[in-house]
Parts: structure tokens; sequence; C-alpha cells
């Protein structure tokens, strides 16, 4: 995995860095009517405090169920199968990520984590990261990924391990554990039966092959691990089952940042493996989720002004619909009110970088024509000089050329809640062999 520290600091998803970000995922999706999305915002300009919040499918309804400290940000959304929980993932500063549920109307926020008290530098030796959590069939387990130890040069932590427990934690058990420092075993979800797991896989280039990534099948005793995508195809960004458990969904070039990808679909066995998007290589894509009625699938690509938004579509790519609208390029003026000028312009500008194909000079002319009319260049007896104005642009635009929008290995999710899901399986931990997984 990325160090958990490190990912907090570079939460600027590729081409989505703007203060409103909306981005979904694919996590476990029980079969049942089709109810409101759980997704990730950023509530600041500078992307460093992040909530959770609930919509219905047709975008109205909206309503922010967590409130983290400044500089900590909620992430990775999942509805538990009777709808009453959603799981998540919190990363706070100079500490590891840990595991959470709330209830949808926010109250009821629990720790399922155990508390950590230690401190960095090398705080994954003494205290677990857990991320990535998915619940299974009967609603009482969970499934996520454990990261422990040391953490590499490129970024690759010493143990990575996906585990299934109880919502207390009290009995825990390893399904995958990969070879010292080889790669990341990530954003696992269980079949709708829950006899199964489908999970990312990373290499490190102590892995084979070297820096490649795939999406994988194991039964959750541990058994018949098996590549479900080719490597070519670099495939993963929280893969997801359908509610009937024929399908896997996925999203290719994980590691492009989210440009030139598609959506597919493939068989548990990996055969019948097609594609299910056509979008252009300009494109911004984000991980996908099938609605709980499987009908349709819900997922992020560019929408208002190349900024990501939520849509809907067909499985098989068809009648596309608009579900979230980000604001922050819908009143350019508020922004610039609420802010000062040069975090205004920062703001605004870097919201750009999702225009595929823009170059600097593409946005300094658009912000030229919009922003600079709005702007008091002597606001409060301080002058704004053009030059000022034109140098804040190129700074917030070119950061990302720089490498300041590297995508996260973790994404925040959407899943859309189950309105009358059933537990499609009572619990099969309790059947699992001691044996453990390792990857190769």
């Amino acid at each position: 995995m990325s160090h958990p520290l490190r990912r907090l600091a570079a939460c600027a998803i590729a081409g989505i860095t703007i203060s409103f970000v909306v981005i979904p995922p694919a996590s476990a999706t029980a079969p049942g009517d089709n109810g409101p999305l759980a997704f990730r915002r950023y509530l600041d300009t500078d992307r460093t405090t992040a909530a959770l919040f609930t919509v219905r499918p047709d975008g109205t309804g909206e309503r922010q169920i967590t409130w983290p400290d400044a500089g900590t940000q909620d992430s990775q959304p999942d509805w538990s199968p009777d709808g009453r929980l959603i799981g998540f993932e919190r990363c706070a500063p100079d500490t590891v990520c840990a595991i959470y549920t709330v209830h949808p109307d926010g109250t009821h926020l629990t720790r399922v984590t155990a508390p950590c008290d230690a401190s960095p530098p090398d705080i994954e030796t003494k205290c677990a990261d857990e991320s990535g959590i998915a619940f299974m069939p009967d609603g009482r387990h969970i499934v996520f990924t454990r990261s422990t130890g040391r953490v590499s040069d490129e970024g690759f932590i010493e143990h990575s391990a996906i585990v299934i427990s109880d919502l207390a934690e009290r009995h825990a058990r390893t399904v995958v554990q990969s070879r010292p420092f080889s790669g990341d075993n990530a954003q696992v979800v269980a079949s709708p039966s829950g006899d199964r797991l489908a999970f990312q896989r990373q290499n490190s280039s102590l892995g084979t092959p070297a820096g490649k990534t795939a999406v994988f099948v194991v039964n959750i005793d541990g058994r018949r691990l098996h590549r479900i995508t080719p490597w070519s195809l670099d495939a993963g960004d929280h893969p997801d089952w359908s509610p009937n458990g024929r399908w896997v969904l996925f999203r290719s070039n994980e590691g492009g940042g989210f440009l030139d990808s598609q959506f597919f679909v493939v068989h548990p066995d990996g055969t019948r493996m097609h594609q299910v998007t056509h979008a252009s290589a300009d494109t911004l894509l984000l991980s996908a989720s099938f609605s709980p009625d499987g009908r349709r699938i819900d997922y992020a690509q560019s929408g208002l002004g190349g900024l990501p938004d939520i849509f809907t579509m067909n499985t098989d790519g068809a009648a596309v619909r608009q579900v979230t609208r980000n604001p922050l390029w819908d009143n350019p003026s508020a922004v610039i009110a609420a802010n000062s000028r040069h975090k205004a312009v920062h703001a605004l500008a870097s919201a750009l970088r999702g225009r595929g194909g823009w170059q600097v000079d593409d946005a300094l002319a658009y912000m030229t024509e919009t922003v600079w009319p709005l702007l008091d260049q002597e606001r409060g007896g301080h002058p704004y000089p053009r030059e000022e104005f034109d140098a804040d642009v190129r700074d917030a635009f070119e950061r990302y050329q720089d490498g300041g929008g590297e995508p996260v290995r973790r994404r925040a999710r959407v899943h859309e809640a189950p309105r009358s899901a059933t537990a499609s399986a009572s619990s099969t931990v309790s059947a699992m062999s001691p044996g453990d997984t390792v990857m190769p």
C-alpha cells in the first residue's frame, strides 16, 4: 500500500483538486431495491478535510453524515446489507487510518479499529493501519485491508493482509497475506453469497510481474486464489460484484491518473470479459459500483466544466444520467467572496485541471475572461496586480504537472444502499480452514 501518512499528504486525486469533490466506488453491492448513494466530498479548498454525504439516485435529499476534525478525511463508505450502517475509513494527520461505522442519519459514530496512542515515525510498526472496509453479506462481519510493518522507499508496506472480522474485531482472521514489501492487497469486497472475495493486487518492484496491477478472486478460507484480469489491463479500482454474483466490475489503466481508462465486467473465473464504456482518452473515469437491483452502474466521470460528478448508466453503458453537479464553478463569485483573492484564484484554477487536454495557457485565458473581471483589485486597500493573478493561476494549474496531483491508492467510494435488502447468506466465516493464503 502507499504509506498512510504520505497518502494524506497526497490527497489530491489526479484532476480532482477542487474544494468539493464527489467520487464513487465499488464495494459489495447487496441485492435489493435502489436506495441513496454514499460518497465523500472535500470541505476545503486545500483538500485536507473530507466528510461523507448521502444523496438519492435522482440527486435530491443530499445530507452530510460525518463531521471530521480539520485535516481528517473520511472516505470509502460501504452500506451494510440491511442499510442500517455505513462503514468507512478515517485518516487523520500523524496516525494510522482506522475503520468506523455510522448510522445513515449521522448518529452513533463508532470506531472499530483498536485505538492507537503511538506517534510517528514508523507508526505502522506500532499500530495496524486498517482501511477499505466492506460488509460481508451477513451484516455482522466485515472485510478490510490491514497494513503493518515498515514502509519501503517506493512506498509499499511490509505486510499487506486481507482480514475478515466481526464488527468488534474480537475475532479477526487473515485470508490473504503478501510476502514482505511485495505489494498491496486492497479494495476488497465480498461476493453476494459471502463465499468469495475480489480484490486489487498492486505489485511493487519485488512482485511478479513488477509494478503491475490486477484483480484477484479467492475463497474466504484462503483457497483457490486466482487472477481474473490480464496484467496488461492494469485493472482494479474497487472491483464490485453484481448482485447475482455472476459478474465483477472493474476499471482499466488503474495507475493512469483516471484518464484513458474504461469500465469492464468479467466472470469470477476470468471468462467472458467485455468492455462496458467507450469514453474518450481525456475523460476522467473513477470508481464504480452496481446498483442493488443490478440494472445500472453508478460511477463518476468528468462532468460540469470537466469536474468529476456522479453518474449512472445501464449495465451495457447506455442511458447515462448525471446525478450530482459539482458546485465550485456553478458560482465563482461565491468562491471569491468567501476566500482571499489568492486562495479563490488557486481553487478555481486548480479545478480547471480536470479539463482534459487543457494547458496552462488555456486556463489562464479562461480565468482572465471569467474570473479577473469579478475580482476587487483593491480590496481593503491591498492591490492585486495582474502579474500576481497570472502567477497564481500558473502556480495552481502547473502544480499537477509537477506531480502534486498524483492519485492516491485508496479513493473515496460511492455505494448505493438497498431499501429492502436482506442478507443473502448466513455467516460462513466459521467454515474457514486454518490456513492463510500467501500472495507470491
